[in-house]
């Protein structure tokens, strides 16, 4: 079981770095070519456009799929609001259990104070 554990830290870490990175990839790649076809700008100011593009659609577009899908799986037999907020709690107990085995006891008393209450 703790090999599990492990594999699933590193493997959650490496899609957190993955998704912190793609967006600056992207517009690094995408400023580099388009400097190259236009000569006397620098690249740093299309890596710069391209990256507020990329903040900006994220923005837009998320919460417009975030509802979307909530009205289709709520239209398709989803779950009630009370039901579904005792998922969230229950899946919130089981995130505190997870980090207790982890983290061990001295972490549960400063847990308690502070974040998860």
């Amino acid at each position: 079981m703790d090999i599990v554990r492990g594999a699933a830290q590193v493997v959650g870490t490496l899609l957190v770095l993955s998704l912190a990175i793609t967006p600056g990839a992207v517009a690094t790649d995408g400023g580099l070519l388009v400097s190259f076809e236009v000569g006397n700008v620098k690249a740093r100011v299309f890596i710069t456009s391209i990256s507020f593009a990329i903040h900006l659609l994220t923005r837009l577009v998320g919460p417009a799929l975030r509802d979307s899908r909530a009205t289709t799986s709520a239209g398709a037999g989803g779950r009630a609001d009370g039901e579904q907020q005792d998922v969230v709690a229950e899946r919130g107990r089981a995130a505190r259990e997870v980090v207790d085995d982890l983290l061990g006891p001295a972490v549960a008393g400063r847990r308690d104070r502070h974040v998860w209450s």
